[in-house]
């Protein structure tokens, strides 16, 4: 190819590139347009191109000369498709409202009877003002706020022949507290006036009244999950009606210790319980130590009383223990009793996290083993005081005593009585 060819070919196909580029500059984007639904939510098309859902503004279409358009599509699940042509000239901002035309019908009604009335009545399918496959709760309220007996006029005619599943039937739902729910799937052709009769089957069901001082207690139960909060009454389906089932009720409040308590019920029974419950913050944590191992009782003249068992490692005690004076006894065959006065006086607390801090109040107490007295005499069967105490005949073996200087009297008829001084020993026998 010779020079002048090449250079012939070159500006033909540079004056083309010029052209297009002329053409493209010769477009200005100096409009608006705002595009708007009811309902919103719709998908805006210009010019085949995805724009926005509505409502939507929409800055980068070209400004339009006379009879010259953009051509608008809208489309939502649920509505007929919509198609305008919008002119969009220099300096403009346009506002197109477009309502949206269902894609269904609702010409039918559907009426739901129960017996008993009052049963929660839902339908999954194509609903009026929904028009869409998922609903949320709060929807499915206002799309169903009534109870039966009623007549629903928001489900969209069904087709046999239509491609989607909820369109050709709906599925109903009924349910009510102490009855198993009611399933069915149900036709509302066009022009129809359909009306359904159930009648619900009751569950086997126990009954809980709880109350609770002060009230707002959280309630649950170990079998059965959450309940609700005080006072609450609340029924729980069971398996059967013949068999007993066990429930640990829980009552739960912030300061407050938590109250435990197992009921065993069958259906039809109702189990009315109150509980008064124990701020934390009126107790305090008492804790004795002693060895060997020993029982512990604390008590205070008109209030019951706490007892419990120092185990072998020498400890023992009760968390909740209500504030106050008390007189504590620690008890062991064998040695003698403590006898003390006690002050618990440090309350306990929750803190930041909701846990129970308990605030001791210790007591070390140290048992002294008792010794015994052996007694003879001559003649046997005297009687035996110690400390003014009858302990039996001659002879014999006085137990349990308490070591320290001890009056001895033995007394028999015919003799004179005989009175001494006795030191008993811890741990020993001492023989008289």
């Amino acid at each position: 190819m010779d020079r002048r060819r090449k250079i012939t070919i070159s500006l033909v196909i540079l004056s083309l590139f010029l052209v297009m580029v002329g053409s493209v500059l010769a477009y200005t984007y100096t409009n608006t347009l705002l595009v708007d639904t009811v309902p919103t939510g719709a998908q805006i098309y210009a010019g085949g191109i995805y724009k926005g859902n509505s409502p939507v503004r929409i800055t980068n279409l070209y400004d339009t000369e006379t009879n010259n358009y953009h051509t608008i599509l809208i489309d939502k699940l649920g509505y007929k498709e919509a198609i305008e042509y919008v002119s969009t000239p220099a300096g403009s901002n346009n506002v197109l409202n477009i309502t949206l035309e269902s894609a269904y019908t609702f010409t039918n009604t559907f009426t739901v009877n129960t017996i008993p009335e009052g049963a929660n009545v839902t339908v999954v399918g194509v609903i009026k003002g929904l028009n869409r496959q998922a609903y949320t709760p709060d929807e499915y309220a206002q799309a169903f706020p009534e109870k039966t007996n009623v007549t629903l006029t928001n489900l969209a005619d069904t087709n046999p022949d239509a491609e989607y599943n909820d369109e050709r039937t709906h599925f109903l739902t009924i349910k009510k507290e102490g009855y198993a729910p009611y399933y069915q799937f149900i036709e509302t052709p066009a022009g129809s006036n359909n009306v359904i009769n159930v009648v619900l089957n009751p569950v086997p069901q126990v009954r809980f009244v709880v109350t609770s001082e002060p009230t707002e207690a959280m309630v649950r139960t170990e079998s059965a999950g959450y309940a609700g909060y005080t006072p609450i009454d609340v029924n729980k389906t069971v398996q059967d009606y013949t068999n007993y089932y066990t429930y640990r009720l829980i009552l739960e409040k912030q300061g407050y210790f938590t109250d435990t308590s197992y009921h065993s019920l069958r259906a039809g029974d109702t189990k009315v319980y109150h509980v008064a419950m124990k701020r934390v913050d009126s107790t305090g944590a008492f804790w004795v130590r002693t060895s060997p191992g020993a029982s512990w009782r604390l008590t205070k003249t008109g209030h019951p009383g706490y007892q419990g068992i120092i185990n072998a490692g020498g400890a023992g005690g009760n968390n909740r223990v209500d504030l106050g004076t008390y007189t504590l006894r620690v008890s062991k065959v064998g040695y003698v009793q403590h006898v003390s006065t006690t002050d618990i006086a440090s309350p306990n607390s929750v803190n930041a996290n909701n846990q129970i801090v308990y605030n001791y109040t210790i007591v070390d107490v140290a048992l002294v083993q008792t010794g015994s007295l052996s007694v003879t005499s001559s003649p046997t069967g005297a009687q035996i005081y110690v400390d003014n105490v009858y302990k039996g005949l001659t002879p014999r073996t006085v137990t349990y005593l308490a070591p320290g200087e001890r009056a001895v009297r033995l007394v028999k008829t015919g003799y004179q009585d005989y009175n001494t001084l006795v030191t008993v020993n811890s741990g020993q026998t001492t023989t008289l």
